[in-house]
This record gives C-alpha cells, structure tokens and sequence, in this order.
C-alpha cells in the first residue's frame, strides 16, 4: 500500500546525516555534549560553545607535485562538500570536523600525471570542544594505505569490490577489518602472493596512463548501485588498455580479494537511526500534494527544525512483558529517552550547515543520526514488536514552547525500529507537517491510499488499512510512486570486529 512510503520533493533529496546527542548518549556513544544543547537545557540563548577541534589526517602522496588536491569521499561513496587537502612536498593534511565520527573515509589524489587511492579507517569524534586537534597518521594508523601509490590504490580497490561483490557498501568495513586487511594485503605483496602482486601489477600499470586524454582509470564519484565493475573507468580501459576490460579487471579484483577475509559484523543490541526533515516549498504530503509546513507552525527566519521524542509505550519492557533479548530494560529506556529528547521541545537540533555528517550546506533537508537500542522485531512472545519510539518536528528557536513550533498539536509521530532494506540502520524520510504519514492518530492520509483515521503498527492488522510506522521509500523524481530508499550520506552501520 502506498501509505507505507512517504515523499521527499526531489530538489531537496540529498544524502545527509548529522549527529546530535544530549546527556545520555554517553551510555551509546560515548561522546560529549553539544554546544546548542547544553544553551538549550539551561534555557539559556547566550553563546554557544566552541565548536569541537578537528581531526587532521595527514599522510603523503607518491610522486605527486605540489598543489595536488586531496579529496575525501565518504564511506557511502559521495564526495564531502568543502574537505580537502593540498600537497606540498609530497605530505598533505585534510581536516574533518571534529563533531562527526567518520569510518572508511577515502582519500584520492589526482593529478595530471597520476592517481592513488587510500582508505581512512576511523575519524573519532572528540569526546569534548576543549579537547586539542587530534592528528591521525595514516602510515602509523593502517599502514599500507600511505603513501597514496599504486599499493595503497590497490588495497583500497580490492577492499572496497570486497564488499561490493557481497552487496554490502564501504560505510559496512569496520575500522579494525580495514586495519587489519591492509597490513594482511601488505605481507601478501611482501611474500609474493600471486593474486595480489598481480592485481598491484594491473593497478600500476594502468595508473601509469592517469590523466592522459583527461582520463583516469579509477573513478572518484562510485554511483549509487554501482558494482565492482564499475571501480575501473571503461573509457580509460578502451583508450588506454586495449587488452583490459571491466571483465578482467574484476576477475583480478576478486582473485586477490579472495585472499582476504572481510567480514562485517554489526552490532546487535544497537542500531543507527537517521532522521531527514524537508519542510521546503514544493515538499509533497503522503496524498502527493503540497504540504503546509506552516498550518500550525508560525514562520521566522532565525528557526530551525528540532527534533524531539521517546520510546513508545508499547515497546516490549524486559521483566514486564518478556525476558532479554526481545526487550529493553528501564535504565536502557531512559537513556534512549535522553538522546531523543524526551518530548522537550526546540532542544534537539537538526542540521543542514555541512558539518556533523551533513552532506550538502544548505540545500534544505535536515538530518539527524542517533544510536539507539535496538532487537529485530518479530518475537512471537512480544506479538511481532520490535523497539518502538513516538517523534515529531518543531520550528523554532532554542528553548522556546511548543506553541507555534510543532508541526501539528496532539499527536506524535509513530516509528518501529525494523532494518527493511538490509543496510544495517533504519532510516526515515518525512515532511515537516505532513499530516498523511506516519501520524499516529487524526491522520489525513485519504482512503484511496488506505487512510483509516488512525495509523496502526505493523502487527496491528486492519483490513483495508495502511501502516507506516517504520522506514520509508521515497520519491526523489515527483512521479507519486514512492520507490527509492533514502541514502543516509556520510552515516555508517554500528559496526564491531568481529569475534576470531
């Protein structure tokens, strides 16, 4: 039914993700507070804290001249907007906020003569604004992976078409199987390992002819879908290597990544959660008409969206309704409660200024990425649920009420935490105000689309009605047919190493 999917006007369709934790994060992530909340808690509009100090990777790049750019790309494939790096003397730095943990962040030099390719295995996020900049050392952090050369730019390959040939993306690698892979990779080449001194072989050689013609044989920008054919540039291949094409070329790709281990292992008692929030002209409503984010809302050029919520009342509570693991215990709850906000209003802000994980400065979609608990819904003792949380949006200002600020008095958002498109994380696309969605009761979303009045949870079957309480489809080219999943950006699964 169509009322399980919601809408995102495709000029603001972007992939985001930010990170905004309050008090109790520290019980998931382990990182500090952020400026904007601590004003916010203290109903205080004063000035805000500094902004955490970067991290600073710095590294060298062989056989580049100086004033060779160093661009990062995120895990997920898309380019980081205004981060970068310049060579001199052959070493770089690129910085990255501090505010925003990073994982599998790769780096590219290009040149008119070159091109190499390395992997970043993790950016962490500084536990508190006082603390210094923090310098990772490429070399001394995964050794193999600097200087960027034709080594490092092929590990970075064989690991990245590792993942995709198991249809998993980059932001799935945990830093420790990217540390570990490279310095297996490392004594491999060393010992002579014919799968891999041949792939490096390949790589060298067809770096060997970068920037010629404008071409180059490793692409920067990986498409959305993209599979390990695509990590080599066909056009380069036909001018450049007339007896490699991208059959061969991912032929020696896997041979050499079969060499490696790669296994990815998520977190089981915890999940990513991303929220995106358009509320720009043009954003359509669950019936596919043009929301009014200002029905009840009153405009001002100083807000912005915040976020707040909690876990819902019908979230399977361990002792009173079932034993672990299909239940969350109260200390748990709580905690959840504090990094969601806990129905206080215009605390919890969201971002689209470039920082914490957002993508793209500006472009009118706001986002947030929590850690949250999480068991897969589907227990026959609990009835099918799963962690269930109730949100909604503000336009406000920090610290103000509710009135004027919330999208639509008297009701809350619903939203079951359930991984449908196998990424590893839960993400949810929705319009400010919009009325047809996941709103729990009063919904507007018509009967032709399954409207009912109110919205069920998924194990609360209703014949002839829709549900949407959990994440959502969405329609970035306006045809009225929800049918893509929302790219979470720079955001990344909650990934541990996995046990020997």
């Amino acid at each position: 039914m169509r009322g399980d999917v919601h809408r995102l006007r495709s000029a603001a369709y972007r992939r985001l993700t930010v990170w905004a934790n309050v008090g109790a994060v520290l019980a998931f992530t382990g990182c500090g507070l952020e400026g904007p909340i601590i004003n916010a808690g203290t109903r205080d509009k004063s000035t805000l804290l500094p902004d955490a100090a970067d991290n600073v990777v710095i590294g060298a790049v062989e056989g580049a001249p100086d004033g060779t750019v160093v661009k990062a790309y995120q895990a997920s494939g898309k380019p980081f907007g205004g981060i970068s790096g310049v060579v001199a003397g052959s070493t770089f730095e690129v910085r990255f906020p501090g505010n925003t943990l990073y994982t599998g962040v790769r780096l590219e030099a290009r040149w008119s003569g070159g091109q190499a390719l390395a992997l970043v295995p993790l950016l962490p996020r500084q536990k508190s604004v006082l603390d210094p900049e923090n310098l990772v050392d490429l070399a001394q952090e995964a050794p193999g992976m600097s200087p960027l050369s034709a080594t490092s730019t092929a590990f970075t390959l064989i690991l990245w078409g590792k993942v995709l040939s198991e249809g998993k993306g980059a932001a799935s690698l945990s830093p420790g199987v990217i540390r570990q892979s490279a310095a297996l990779l490392t004594a491999q080449l060393t010992g002579h390992n014919a799968e891999v001194v041949g792939f490096v072989d390949m790589v060298r050689s067809l770096l060997s002819g970068a920037g010629d013609g404008g071409l180059y044989p490793f692409p920067g920008l990986l498409e959305e879908g993209g599979g390990v054919g695509d990590l080599v540039d066909a056009d380069f291949l036909a001018a450049h290597a007339p007896g490699t094409d991208t059959e061969a070329f991912e032929q020696a790709l896997l041979a050499a990544a079969a060499e490696v281990d790669v296994a990815v292992c998520l977190a089981g008692d915890r999940i990513r959660v991303v929220f995106l929030c358009d509320m720009g002209p043009g954003a359509m409503d669950g019936n596919c008409n043009e929301a009014d984010p200002f029905k009840w809302a009153i405009d001002d050029p100083d807000k912005t969206i915040y976020f707040t919520g909690g876990i819902h009342e019908t979230t399977p509570v361990c002792g009173k309704d079932i034993q672990p693991p299909a239940c969350l215990d109260q200390a748990t709850i709580d905690a959840a409660n504090q990094v969601l906000g806990n129905w206080s209003p215009n605390m919890v802000k969201m971002f689209d200024d470039g920082t914490r994980g957002d993508g793209v400065k500006g472009d009118g979609l706001y986002t947030l990425a929590l850690e949250l608990p999480y068991f897969p819904p589907g227990s026959l003792a609990t009835g099918g649920r799963g962690v269930r949380i109730g949100y909604k949006y503000s336009w406000g200002l920090p610290a103000d009420g509710w009135t004027g600020t919330e999208e639509w008095p008297g009701n809350q958002r619903l939203m079951e935490l359930a991984d449908l498109n196998g990424d590893g994380m839960v993400t949810r696309a929705d319009v400010f105000g919009d009325e047809a969605s996941n709103k729990d009761k009063a919904n507007a979303l018509s009967l032709g689309n399954g409207g009912c009045g109110p919205n069920y949870w998924e194990n609360e079957i209703q014949a002839g009605c829709a549900h949407d309480t959990r994440e959502n489809r969405v329609d970035p080219d306006g045809g009225c047919q929800p049918d893509t999943w929302p790219q979470p950006g720079s955001a990344s699964p909650i990934t541990v190493d996995c046990p020997m």
